[in-house]
C-alpha cells in the first residue's frame, strides 16, 4: 500500500498549511525472467575460405525465457522483449603499417518488440556473427575483434486505456572475440587490439529485476536503430 499525496493548501485565514492524503493500492503481476548460454560458445566456420569465414555461435548464444501470471481477478495485459545494444565495436587491423581501424555503435537492436522464436512468445534468442569477408579482408587486414554489450528488457503493459510499457527487469550479456590471420586460415588470439574483447558467447548474464524485494532498474533507452547488415563505416584509431 502506497499514500498518494493529492495537494497541499495553506489557509490564508490563520496561515496552517494541510496536505491531503489518501491510501493506494497498487498490484502487480507475477514473472519470471531468466537466461542461460548453454551450449553457445564463439566458433570460426570455414576458417580458412577467405571469402565465406564467419564467426558466429555454436547454437543460440543466449536464450531468454519469461511468465507472467496477473493478480487475482485481473486479465489481460501483454509482455514485450526489447534488447538495447549498449555497445557494438569492431576493430581490425591493416597489414601495411599495423594501424587499427574502428566501428562503433549503440542503439535499439532491430525493432520493438525484438521478435520472439517461432510461435512461443515467452522465448526469444540472439546469436551475433560476422561474416570477416566484409569486415576484414585478410589481403589487407590482419586481426579483427569485436566486443559487444546487450541488455534485453522485459516490459509489461496492463492492456488498458492510456498505459504504458513497464520494465519488469532486464539481463545484461557480452559477446566477442579476438582472431588473426596467419597467412592461411582465420584463428583465435589475443590480438592487441585498443579495445579488448570476451572470448566467450552470453558471458555469464547479469539479471536485474523490479518489483517487491527488488531495486528498480529504469527504463530502456536508446538514441538510434541499427538493423542487422547494417554498413560498417571504419575510422582510424
Amino acid at each position: 500500500m502506497y499514500n498518494l499525496t493529492l495537494f497541499s493548501a495553506l489557509t490564508t485565514s490563520t496561515g496552517n498549511e494541510y496536505t491531503f492524503v489518501t491510501p493506494l493500492g497498487v498490484i502487480e503481476p507475477t514473472f519470471t525472467l531468466t537466461s542461460n548460454t548453454t551450449g553457445g560458445s564463439v566458433v570460426l566456420i570455414d576458417a580458412n575460405d577467405a571469402d565465406d569465414a564467419t564467426i558466429g555461435d555454436s547454437g543460440p548464444g543466449i536464450n531468454f525465457n519469461r511468465s507472467l501470471t496477473n493478480p487475482t481477478g485481473y486479465s489481460g495485459g501483454n509482455l514485450t522483449w526489447v534488447q538495447v545494444i549498449q555497445s557494438d565495436t569492431i576493430q581490425r587491423q591493416k597489414i601495411s603499417d599495423s594501424s587499427w581501424q574502428i566501428w562503433s555503435q549503440s542503439g535499439l537492436d532491430n525493432n520493438v518488440p525484438y521478435l520472439s522464436v517461432s510461435s512461443n512468445p515467452n522465448y526469444t534468442l540472439d546469436a551475433p556473427s560476422n561474416n570477416l569477408a566484409a569486415v576484414a579482408d585478410p589481403a589487407l587486414y590482419k586481426a579483427f575483434t569485436r566486443s559487444d554489450s546487450y541488455v534485453m528488457w522485459l516490459l509489461y503493459n496492463p492492456g488498458k486505456p492510456n498505459s504504458v510499457d513497464v520494465p519488469l527487469g532486464n539481463v545484461a550479456w557480452t559477446w566477442g572475440a579476438s582472431l588473426e590471420w596467419n597467412g592461411t586460415e582465420w584463428d583465435f588470439a589475443s590480438a592487441s587490439a585498443p579495445v579488448s574483447a570476451p572470448e566467450s558467447a552470453g558471458a555469464t548474464p547479469s539479471i536485474s529485476l523490479n518489483g517487491p524485494g527488488y531495486s528498480f532498474t529504469g527504463f530502456p533507452s536508446w538514441s538510434a536503430v541499427f538493423i542487422n547488415n547494417y554498413p560498417y563505416p571504419f575510422t582510424n584509431e
